[in-house]
């Protein structure tokens, strides 16, 4: 068993403060890992490092050809499932964003297959700003991550309302 690392990683430097300039807020998770187990933890880590740097190939390689995605409407906090193609689609609303930063805080293995992660999230447009924490689940199957589920809480929501953006 290998003792469980302190995972950190941003998908794009925003203008404005860094992470480090706003209060800190992380939780470290300790637990036994079984390879298998730290072998996910690596690959999510791994994928969202790559993203940081522009390389959003790891990701996409991660995610499995039938990956469904339970995420946010940006109005009303509602839940919705994504396919792969549906995902990507939905990147454009965060890429009309003036900063967008996600750095995981703690990640819990649950089995062999289930990776439960709390990330620290940052968002800018105009004048709104967000730093906040989100859930997230992932379930891996044949290596890749086949389900995952997004819970945001209200501030979140509170914030797409405010831009009013649309997809």
């Amino acid at each position: 068993m290998i003792p469980l690392p302190v995972l950190a990683f941003s998908l794009a430097p925003p203008p404005g403060p860094s992470l480090e300039s706003l209060p800190e807020r992380r939780v470290v998770t300790t637990v036994s890992v079984t390879p298998t187990q730290q072998a996910n933890i690596d690959a999510i880590v791994g994928a969202y490092e790559a993203a940081a740097k522009g390389d959003f190939s790891v990701m996409l390689d991660l995610w499995h050809d039938d990956i469904t995605i339970c995420t946010w409407t940006l109005h009303g906090g509602n839940q919705r499932i994504l396919t792969k193609s549906d995902a990507l689609a939905a990147f454009g609303v965060v890429g009309k964003l003036d900063g967008v930063r996600d750095e995981v805080v703690s990640a819990t293995p649950i089995g062999d297959d289930i990776v439960s992660t709390v990330n620290r999230v940052y968002r800018k447009y105009g004048e709104n700003e967000l730093d906040t924490e989100i859930g997230i689940l992932v379930r891996f199957k044949d290596g890749k991550i086949y389900r995952m589920a997004e819970v945001c809480p209200r501030n979140f929501e509170e914030f797409w309302d405010a831009t009013g953006l649309q997809e």
